[in-house]
C-alpha cells in the first residue's frame, strides 16, 4: 500500500497527511524510532514538571508513554483532522488532560510563553525538504513561534536527521537569538533499525535564554549518553556530517562487495574529545568478487606500534592478512600515537558497534557475532620500536621519530600523527662499529625513483655540467640528499616551510648542506612567485608537499599547489629544457582528473609513472618547447639506474625492472 509522498513537497499539504492517516489505520507510524529507543534523551530534556507542547505528533505513541510515567501536562497538535479525532477517541478518557487539538505549528492560537518544552519528532524535517526561499521562510516562522510559546529557559527538542541545510539555518537562527545549542546523537534508534537503514538520527535541544551583549552563542555536541562536550560552530557541522558520510560508506560497504581496483576502503575514528584520528580502519575484500551475502567477516586488531610494517602497510600485504584471517572480508584497525588505550578486550568492546556496522549484510542476517583477531607481541617485539624525538609544530602538528627492526633491518622514521601515522620519510640503518648511521646506499621509499629518473631526464635535456634542481617541500631530506648523491650535476636549493622539520631532517637524517644543496625556510609559494618576478631559472622543480588537510581527498600536494596560477609560474621558472616533477597521492578520481586536464592545459606532455606498492603517482610534465618520447625516458632511466650502479646503490627488488614497466608510462 502506497501511503509514503510522492514529493517532498507532498509532506506540507492537510490532505496528505489527512489520507495517510486513513491508509494507517489505527497503527502508529513512528517517524525515526519507538519510544523505548528515545526515552535516554527525551528523559535527560524533558522533566515530568515541563507543559509539553508536541507539534506535528500525527499518532505517535510518545506521548502516552510519557503521561503513563507522569508527564501530565502534554498538548499535542496536528494538522490533520482525520488523526486528531483518532487520537481523541483513543486516549480521551484514559489520559485525562492530554490534549489533542487540530492546530497548525505555524500559527497556533496559544498565549506567549506557554510552554516550557517544545517537542517535534520528524516535523522539522517533514516542513523542511530543501533550501528553497519558500522553505526558509516557512521555517522561520515556524521558530518565531516556537520562540514565542517557549518560556525563558525552556527547550526545543527535536528528533531529526539533520540534513546539511537544516543544521546551517538551525544555527544561524538560533545563534542570532542567543540560544543555547546541543546536538545529541540518537545511538539507540540506530541500533534498533531492522530495515537496515543507516542515516544517523539526531536529537537537536535548543534552549531558550536572553541573549546577552558582546556574549557568543555556545554550542555542545553528544554523541553518546554520557559525555557532553562544548564546541565551536563550525565543529559542530564538521562533526555531523563526518558522522553522516560515515554512514553511508558502511551502509554501501554492509551491501556491497567492493569491486575491481578498489578492493579496500579506509575509514577514520575518533571521539568527540579527540583532536585527532583514534583508530583507522581499513575494509580489505577479496581480489575475487564474493557473493556479500555469503561473505564472512573479522575484525583485526594491529598491535601498537606495528601498523607501519609491511604486512599492514602495503596492498599485497593486507591480502596476506585477510587470508590468514580465514575471512572474506577483514576490517583492519590501527591505533595511534597520542592516545591512550584500554586492553585487546577494551578495544573489542569500544570498537564491536562500529565492526558491526561494517560487516557484510550476510553476517548480519545470519545474527553472527564480530570475530576480533590480532596477534601476541613478545617483549623482544616491544623492543623493536625506540622513539628517539616527540615534537609538535604550526605547521606539520605532533610528530616522532623513531627507529624500529623489521625482519633483522633497521629503519628509521619521520612520522606525522595527525595524519594518520604516515610515514613522511624513511631511511636504513647500518652499523659502523658501536654507532648506526643513515645507509645512503638503500633507496626505502619507492616513489623515489621516478622521482630520480625525472631528474635524470633533466639533466640529459638541458646537458649542462650545473643542472638547477628547486624542490618544495624538505621533509626529513632523504629525497634531497639521494639526488645530491646520485647526479654531481645536480645544484640544489630545497624549500622547507617548517623550521623544526628541518632541524630534525639535520638531527636525525644526516641532511648535510653544501655549494650543491642549500635549504630555506620559507612559503614554497610565495618562493616560487619570488622566483618569476627575479627571472630564476631552474632545469627542474619538484613538488612534494604533503597536505595537512585530511578531509580532502588528496594527500600530495595541497590543493593551492595544483592552481593554474602556481602551475603557470612553475612554467616560467623552468628553463627552455626544464623539466616539473609532481609527487601526486589522490584518493579521488574526480580530483586526479581534474589534476590531469590542468597540467595538459600547461604543459606539452604529461607522464604517469606509479609503481608496484607505493600510493605515490610521479607525474613528469615538459614544457611546450620539449618533444619528449618514450626512448628518452627510457635513457634517462638506464642513466639513473648506471649512477646507482657505479655508487653500489641497493634499489628494492620489485623495483629494479622499471625499464620493463615502460607500459605503464601513459604518453
Amino acid at each position: 500500500m502506497f501511503i509514503l509522498p510522492r514529493t517532498n513537497e507532498d509532506f506540507l499539504k492537510t490532505e496528505y497527511w489527512d489520507t495517510f492517516f486513513k491508509k494507517r489505520g489505527k497503527e502508529a507510524f513512528e517517524w525515526y524510532g519507538e519510544y523505548q529507543e528515545l526515552c535516554g534523551v527525551l528523559h535527560r530534556y524533558i522533566k515530568p514538571a515541563d507543559s509539553i507542547l508536541v507539534i506535528g505528533c500525527g499518532n505517535s505513541t510518545v506521548s502516552s508513554n510519557l503521561y503513563d510515567l507522569g508527564y501530565k501536562k502534554i498538548t499535542n497538535i496536528d494538522v490533520s483532522n482525520v488523526v486528531i479525532k483518532r487520537m481523541q477517541q483513543k486516549y480521551g478518557k484514559s489520559r485525562p488532560g492530554m490534549r489533542y487539538l487540530r492546530m497548525d505549528a505555524l500559527d497556533t492560537e496559544f498565549e506567549n510563553a506557554s510552554y516550557s518544552v517544545i517537542f517535534d519528532k520528524g516535523t522539522l524535517d517533514a516542513l523542511f525538504p530543501d533550501d528553497t526561499p519558500d522553505s526558509t521562510n516557512r521555517i522561520s516562522r515556524l521558530f518565531d513561534e516556537i520562540d514565542r510559546l517557549l518560556k525563558v529557559g525552556g527547550r526545543y527538542v527535536c528528533i531529526t536527521l539533520l540534513q546539511e541545510h537544516i543544521l546551517n539555518f538551525v544555527i544561524e537562527y538560533f545563534s542570532q537569538k542567543g540560544w543555547l545549542l546541543r546536538v545529541c546523537r540518537c545511538v539507540e534508534v540506530e541500533k534498533s533499525r531492522a530495515d537496515g537503514s543507516r542515516m544517523p538520527v539526531f536529537a537537536l535541544v535548543c534552549t531558550k535564554i536572553k541573549k546577552l551583549p558582546n556574549i557568543e552563542p555556545f554550542f555542545e555536541i553528544s554523541m553518546d549518553d554520557d559525555n557532553v562536550m562544548r564546541s565551536s560552530k563550525e565543529n559542530v557541522v564538521k562533526t555531523v556530517r563526518s558522522i553522516q558520510d560515515a554512514e553511508i560508506v558502511c551502509s554501501g560497504l554492509s551491501k556491497n562487495c567492493l569491486t575491481g581496483a578498489e578492493k579496500e576502503a579506509v575509514i577514520e575514528i575518533a571521539r568527540p574529545s579527540d583532536k585527532s584520528t583514534r583508530y583507522t580502519i581499513t575494509v580489505i575484500d577479496p581480489e575475487e568478487p564474493v557473493n556479500i551475502e555469503k561473505m564472512t567477516f573479522a575484525a583485526f586488531v594491529v598491535p601498537f606500534g606495528k601498523e607501519n610494517e609491511w604486512m599492514f602497510s602495503s596492498t599485497e600485504g593486507r591480502q596476506i592478512l585477510r587470508q590468514n584471517c580465514r575471512a572474506d572480508r577483514v576490517a583492519m584497525i590501527s591505533m595511534h600515537e597520542g592516545h591512550e588505550y584500554p586492553d585487546f578486550k577494551g578495544i573489542q568492546e569500544e570498537l564491536t558497534d562500529t565492526a558491526i556496522k561494517l560487516a557484510p549484510i550476510g553476517v548480519t542476517a545470519r545474527g553472527e557475532k564480530v570475530m576480533f583477531l590480532t596477534m601476541s607481541v613478545s617483549s623482544a617485539d616491544d623492543d623493536s620500536r625506540n622513539i628517539l624525538a616527540r615534537d609538535e609544530s604550526s605547521f606539520s602538528g605532533k610528530f616522532i621519530v623513531e627507529d624500529v627492526i623489521e625482519d633483522d633491518e633497521h629503519y628509521r622514521r619521520l612520522i606525522f600523527l595527525n595524519r594518520g601515522n604516515v610515514i613522511q620519510s624513511e631511511v636504513k640503518l647500518k652499523k659502523i662499529g658501536d654507532k648506526e648511521e643513515v645507509d645512503f646506499n638503500y633507496v626505502s621509499c619507492e616513489y623515489h625513483i621516478p622521482l630520480n629518473i625525472g631528474i635524470s631526464l633533466a639533466i640529459c635535456e638541458s646537458k649542462k655540467q650545473k643542472c638547477e634542481v628547486l624542490i618544495l617541500g624538505l621533509g626529513g631530506g632523504v629525497l634531497t640528499t639521494l639526488i645530491h648523491k646520485f647526479f654531481k650535476q645536480a645544484y640544489i636549493t630545497a624549500i622547507e616551510i617548517d623550521n623544526k622539520i628541518y632541524e630534525v631532517a639535520k638531527e636525525h637524517f644526516c641532511l648535510k648542506t653544501d655549494e650543491r644543496l642549500r635549504v630555506c625556510i620559507d612559503d614554497g609559494l610565495q618562493y616560487l612567485t619570488r622566483s618569476v618576478k627575479e627571472g630564476v631559472k631552474y632545469d627542474a622543480i619538484i613538488f612534494d608537499v604533503d597536505n595537512k588537510d585530511p578531509t580532502i581527498g588528496i594527500s600530495c600536494p595541497p590543493v593551492p599547489f595544483l592552481k593554474m596560477n602556481v602551475l603557470n609560474e612553475v612554467t616560467r621558472c623552468l628553463s627552455d629544457t626544464g623539466i616539473f616533477l609532481l609527487n601526486l597521492v589522490c584518493r579521488s578520481q574526480e580530483l586526479r582528473k581534474e589534476t590531469f586536464e590542468k597540467l595538459r592545459a600547461v604543459f606539452a606532455g604529461v607522464v604517469s609513472i606509479k609503481t608496484k606498492e607505493d600510493v605515490n603517482e610521479v607525474l613528469i610534465c615538459w614544457r611546450k618547447n620539449l618533444h619528449i618520447n618514450k626512448k628518452q625516458l627510457e635513457k634517462a632511466t638506464e642513466n639513473f639506474y648506471k649512477c646507482t650502479k657505479e655508487q653500489s646503490i641497493v634499489l628494492p627488488n620489485d623495483l629494479l625492472p622499471i625499464i620493463d614497466h615502460m607500459e605503464n608510462i601513459k604518453l
